[in-house]
């Protein structure tokens, strides 16, 4: 049998593979991003690919051509199948993993929020504050500035 045809072989179960990942983890949609977290979900493209590429990839660093049997051909093609799953997976888990940090990373920020809600507020408000008595008393800028910077700063230690 020709390499070609081989690699053909092996490429497409591998391609398979990455199919079934689809199945077996729920990824059988279209490539797209999350809209909340912005992540990238490979969908069964990206997976298939991997699968093929990871199929290939393996039996290239440890196969051979020459004189090759139906069993040794069997094996490559079972093995190459069981690589594609584990490609397609690899992909799906590391997409995954990327939504889950940026999810944690927005809980805490959340949280956080939420816990110096009123300072967080009070900053805004001497903000504000400071607009307006400029406005009113452009010749106090100096003394102003001072006040807000003394306010903000006693916020900041409370944090």
């Amino acid at each position: 049998m020709s390499t070609g045809i081989i690699v053909i072989l092996i490429g497409g179960v591998g391609l398979l593979g990455g199919l079934i990942n689809c199945f077996v983890t729920g990824e059988f949609v279209f490539p797209s991003r999350d809209p909340l977290t912005r992540n990238w979900r490979p969908g069964w493209i990206g997976n298939l690919v991997a699968g093929g590429f990871a199929a290939l990839a393996v039996w290239a660093m440890n196969s051979q051509t020459q004189g090759l049997n139906v069993e040794d051909l069997i094996r490559q093609l079972a093995s190459s199948f069981l690589v594609g799953m584990g490609g397609g997976n690899i992909l799906t888990q590391y997409a995954r993993s990327q939504t889950t940090q940026t999810t944690k990373t927005s809980l805490e920020e959340k949280v956080l929020l939420e816990k110096n809600k009123g300072t967080l507020l009070s900053k805004a408000y001497w903000d504000q504050w400071l607009q307006a008595e400029l406005q009113a008393h452009p010749d106090k800028a100096e003394e102003l500035t001072q006040q807000h910077q003394d306010e903000i700063s006693k916020l900041s230690s409370s944090w």
